[in-house]
């Protein structure tokens, strides 16, 4: 267990390559590789080495004894919302059609009056075209 300033110790480790993962509930810790090795001197404690753990390579950037781990980032659990954008309610399709719909309410009866001055012109354009009533009608196509 570790002491109130987060400091511990593990005694008894046996010879070889282990795996240490610090598990905390918000905070991530990158995993380290620990090789116990025999002792180079007679009655001395086993030599340990320390490395950032690489699952590709199996040893990363190599760290000093003792050991002093310190947390990398913090866990995000929940997804992160986009902050509200009033041009985003443009994108919607209902929007789209509202905006559609209220400009042809707005742009139509405006297109009226036009359309109504082109049909009197198309209508006089026919009458001036029309034989009179002295006229002879042109001649029929065979």
């Amino acid at each position: 267990l570790p002491t109130s300033d987060g400091y511990f110790a593990l005694s008894g480790v046996p010879l070889g390559a282990h795996y240490l993962q610090v598990v905390h509930p918000e905070l991530v810790f990158d995993p380290v590789r620990v090789e116990v090795a025999e002792p180079a001197a007679k009655g001395a404690g086993p030599k340990t080495t320390a490395y950032i753990a690489d699952l590709e390579y199996g040893r990363g950037s190599k760290l000093k004894y003792p050991l002093g781990l310190a947390p990398t980032g913090k866990f995000q659990y929940l997804e992160k919302r986009d902050e509200f954008n009033i041009f985003s309610a443009f994108k919607s399709p209902t929007m789209l059609i509202s905006l559609f719909s209220f400009g042809a309410m707005y742009f139509l009866p405006k297109l009226q009056p036009m359309l109504e001055e082109e049909k009197k012109r198309a209508e006089q354009e026919m009458k001036d075209r029309a034989p009179r009533d002295g006229d002879s009608p042109p001649p029929a196509m065979q």
